[in-house]
């Protein structure tokens, strides 16, 4: 980062370190535990009472295989998002198990086990879990190709991620990703990027001004301007711009150098900007509406409690409840995307939980039968 403008970033980035807690011991792609899980007996039943104790020892050594690269800190940080999206899924990660003892009282079950934990999958459900969320994702549109690769890259390098997107941007023109959604480009930010540029030529003497000849160069100033949305509401978060100077033996090769030595100064000034606002985003959150169908008022009031202990999520309003469909202002720190990815993560208990369809600022759920 470069001088004062990096401040904002440095603090975010900062942050972002912070939650992304990933620390491996090695490139193991299993880890084998012994562990013992109880459970209740209820009304007799021992072979349910056999069935969640095994449960509990997955559970159990996910825990511990998650705390085999997790550090202890980053755990407790994050142990709510954790235990709600990756703990409540813990037989997809088991690969093998071996019970070594069952041990039957009046009342419980204790059962130990030797267990298998597949790492690959558990790594990355909690990298996207904790890592997408802190820090925005990014999709760059220019009406140049070679202004778009450019501020992708010094993106980039300042640590965001930024989805590939192939459609140009004219200029005046409404960019379609506003217009239409943007559930498929898997970003929070839309940057509109542009340049304009100045051209001289300089001649070694005695030359003619009008022919470029060995050792004449062209010169170019760049202006460097871009334009920030948050793709989910088409809010505009800031505008930046920068200029800088280039040479080269076309017009088009200092162009590039004035825009390259540009891009870095617009992206700090612009990255301060979105960063004031995302982290006003993740304290507060913004609006998601979560629309409803097949359920009951009461296995509403389960999802509402459920998605309430989500990672992200600030608070839920109910809005509308009529025939077997509800509304729910959800105010949640990531994009709709991102809700809908928690929510299909998540085991509602005795709710089977469908995604319907995921629309700017909108997820549609449907109840199913289980």
């Amino acid at each position: 980062m470069r001088g004062s403008t990096s401040v904002g970033f440095l603090v975010l980035f900062a942050a972002f370190l912070l939650i992304s807690p990933f620390v491996f011991a090695d490139e193991a792609e299993t880890v084998t535990l012994e562990v013992v899980g109880e459970a209740c007996i209820y009304e007799q039943d021992v072979v349910t009472a056999k069935e969640v104790a095994l449960e509990n020892a997955f559970r159990i050594a996910v825990r511990k295989a998650v705390g085999t690269w997790v550090t202890a800190e980053s755990f407790t940080r994050n142990f709510t998002s954790i235990e709600d999206s990756i703990l409540t899924k813990s037989r997809g990660y088991i690969e093998t198990y071996e019970t070594i003892e069952i041990k039957v009282t009046a009342d419980t079950v204790t059962l130990s086990a030797m267990v298998t934990v597949s790492l690959s999958p558990l790594q990355a459900n909690l990298e996207s879990l904790l890592g997408a969320m802190d820090n925005p994702r990014f999709v760059v549109l220019s009406d140049d190709d070679f202004v778009k690769e450019v501020v992708e890259e010094t993106l980039k390098e300042r640590g965001f991620d930024v989805t590939f997107c192939s459609q140009k941007w004219w200029v005046g023109a409404i960019p379609e990703p506003i217009v239409m959604g943007s559930s498929s480009y898997l970003a929070d930010v839309l940057v509109l990027a542009e340049a304009g540029a100045e051209y001289s030529m300089f001649v070694l003497p005695g030359k003619s001004p009008t022919v470029l000849k060995p050792g004449d160069l062209w010169g170019c100033i760049a202006t460097l301007s871009a334009s920030s949305f948050w793709l989910n509401t088409a809010q505009r978060i800031a505008d930046s711009s920068a200029f800088s100077s280039g040479s080269g033996v076309s017009k088009q090769a200092a162009f590039e150098q004035a825009t390259a030595k540009a891009s870095p100064l617009l992206v700090d000034a612009l990255a301060e900007k979105i960063t004031e606002a995302w982290s006003d985003l993740l304290l507060n959150g913004q609006l998601i509406e979560i629309s409803v169908t097949n359920i009951s008022y009461g296995e509403l009031m389960g999802l509402r409690q459920r998605m309430m202990k989500l990672y992200g999520v600030r608070d839920i309003i109910q809005r509308q409840f009529e025939g077997e469909q509800a509304l729910l202002e959800t105010y949640f720190t990531g994009s709709a995307q991102a809700l809908a990815d928690l929510i299909s993560m998540t085991d509602f208990a005795n709710l089977a939980v469908q995604i319907v369809a995921v629309k700017r600022g909108q997820v549609i759920l449907s109840l199913m039968p289980k």
